[in-house]
């Protein structure tokens, strides 16, 4: 059984609905069954576009297991949905 975090039917599934938006996990910082390196590399490869931490010392250490995946191109669509997401932010705070 996968947790929906970690499932990529689950984004799949977001996707199919018509949702573009950014997908954000729930904290990976409670998860006590694997390090927080293998969960934060499974959420973004099943579809998240952000994983949240509720620790900062769990953040860092998922970021240096990111940063292979980045550097190889593998997060080039959550980072595409992530920036156009902020473009909209900022779009819309001007006056």
């Amino acid at each position: 059984r996968f947790r929906a975090t970690i499932s990529p039917a689950t984004y799949r599934r977001l996707r199919a609905l018509g949702f573009d938006g950014v997908v954000i996990t729930d904290s990976l910082s409670i998860v006590r069954k694997a390090p927080v390196e293998r969960w934060a590399r499974q959420a973004m490869r099943a579809g998240a576009d952000l994983v949240l931490f509720t620790s900062a010392a769990h953040a860092r250490r998922a970021i240096a297991a990111l940063v292979p995946l980045a550097s190889a191109g593998e997060l080039d669509a959550s980072v595409a949905r992530v920036l156009r997401y902020r473009s909209r932010l900022s779009s819309a705070r001007r006056p």
